[in-house]
């Protein structure tokens, strides 16, 4: 390593070297690896704790937030099994069989 680098930068590459093995192996859910990584920068002081934690007022964060809600009441309710049948129904048997073209 460059003699140039000061901690900040060091503990930078070294969250992103772990992220990326932590994201590649799937060790951690994504999830939790990306509000872990959140952490890691606020910690080392690569980020101040506002910075960190302002992309979660963000509205893409929460509209992204809210399909995962969504999503596990889907699950939870049966509806997606549903959904999962009334697809399968329309699209057939083949590849060739849903599609509107």
């Amino acid at each position: 390593m460059p003699s140039s680098l000061d901690w900040t930068q060091l503990s930078f590459i070294l969250i992103l070297i772990v992220s990326f093995v932590l994201l590649i192996t799937e060790l951690l859910r994504n999830d939790l690896v990306a509000v872990l990584i959140i952490v890691a920068l606020a910690l080392t002081g690569v980020l101040e704790p506002s910075e960190a934690l302002a992309g979660f007022g963000s509205e893409p964060a929460i509209i992204v937030a809210s399909i995962f809600v969504m999503t596990g009441a889907f699950q939870r309710t049966g509806l997606a099994d549903a959904i999962d049948t009334w697809i399968g129904r329309f699209a057939g048997r083949g590849y060739i069989a849903g599609s509107w073209w």
